[in-house]
């Protein structure tokens, strides 16, 4: 048996990056029921990225719900991504989040551990997104502030003001004598490499501690991509160019990154994130761990797939603790780390309650669709 429901909120303000500006989320939660046990997933679609809706994610999630499998195990895991048809990426990925929760629990074991005895313990960013100089200022000095254990800052870089922006954040960790490593999201902000190799190259010496620069030109521009690559000595990790294996393989032929981002409501779920992240090992290329806007439930998701993949070097997963809260527990961020509960499976759980509660205040919509 399964439901869903639409997950709808405003953010507090606008989220800016280089292509786009985001005012708020349209998210889908899908719960599956079986044996007394509850699975839950998530999907955050986007229609320039995984090129689907809220609306179609609820159709492909009804029209495919006979095809969940009454046994649940890795194996049976498998076979359902087989018979699932191509459509909706984050539908896969919420059927798969809530089909991974259920064995967790049937298992009693966390799903991390699942996979692996061995926990990796990657480093977690928070993103400092695109606004003038002086707002990008004072957004470092909030967030350190919010959060003393934190190492990493990713900066959104926009095509404009990049090298001042920095230069302002640099001079504000150091006053506040905070050690941070930065990563940097050009999401497709440059036109030529010569201007990304230009700008990246400065940036370099202003913050020193780069950990990695993320798509720095145009999706899926190969031959562009692999000239920044094999002239600025910071590691170029794609995202918008990644989407699926297929490109993984393109970019592993080519040799134009040196890592790939993925980010889970692309990939169709923690098993196929597997896979790619398999193939990236083998071809000597890094992972780190994105998301997209979800709420803890997706982000949970991430950290146990992190934890349970040794070439993950770093985690993005930062979303969910700007939102409203609706859980009865969830992830952690603590160390510079993302950390699951002790809890099985996902290791979340809705609270109703509170979902209530902010329903009345208007703070998030949500509705029962199926």
């Amino acid at each position: 048996m399964i439901e869903a429901y639409k997950l709808n909120f405003k953010f507090e303000e606008p989220v800016r990056i280089a292509w786009k500006t985001f005012h708020h989320n349209a998210g889908d939660l899908l719960l599956i029921k079986q044996n007394n046990l509850m699975g839950y997933g998530e999907a955050v679609p986007d229609p320039f990225i995984t090129r689907d809706t809220q609306d179609s994610v609820f159709h492909y999630l009804k029209e495919n719900a006979s095809l969940l499998p009454k046994e649940i195990n890795l194996k049976t895991i498998q076979e359902t991504h087989k018979k699932l048809p191509e459509g909706s990426p984050t539908a896969r990925a919420a059927i798969d989040f809530a089909l991974h929760d259920l064995w967790g629990k049937q298992e009693r074991s966390k799903i991390s551990n699942l996979y692996s005895k061995n926990v990796n313990t990657p480093l977690n960013c928070i993103t400092i997104f695109g606004k003038n100089p002086k707002g990008t200022q004072l957004d470092v000095e909030k967030i350190l502030k919010a959060y003393p254990h934190l190492k990493v800052i990713k900066i959104k870089l926009m095509g404009k003001d990049d090298i001042i922006r920095c230069q302002l954040i640099k001079e504000k960790v150091d006053e506040m004598k905070r050690e941070i490593s930065y990563v940097l999201d050009c999401n497709q902000a440059y036109k030529t490499s010569k201007e990304a190799i230009n700008v990246l190259n400065q940036l370099k010496d202003i913050l020193q501690d780069i950990i990695l620069v993320e798509e720095p030109v145009t999706a899926k521009q190969w031959d562009v991509m692999k000239e920044v690559t094999d002239n600025v000595d910071i590691p170029i990790f794609a995202d918008e160019s990644a989407v699926n294996l297929e490109d993984v393989k393109i970019i592993i032929k080519k040799q134009c990154a040196n890592g790939i981002n993925i980010k889970l409501q692309k990939t169709g779920g923690i098993w196929p994130a597997k896979v790619i992240a398999e193939e990236c090992e083998k071809h000597g290329l890094k992972v780190m761990v994105g998301c997209m806007f979800e709420s803890s439930i997706g982000i949970a998701a991430g950290i146990h797939f992190a934890q349970s993949t040794k070439n993950v070097i770093l985690t993005d997963l930062d979303y969910d603790l700007q939102m409203p809260d609706i859980y009865k527990y969830k992830p952690i961020f603590e160390d510079g780390i993302r950390k699951s509960t002790d809890k099985s499976g996902l290791g979340v759980e809705l609270d109703f309650a509170k979902i209530e509660r902010l329903k009345k205040s208007s703070k998030v919509i949500f509705e029962k669709v199926i």
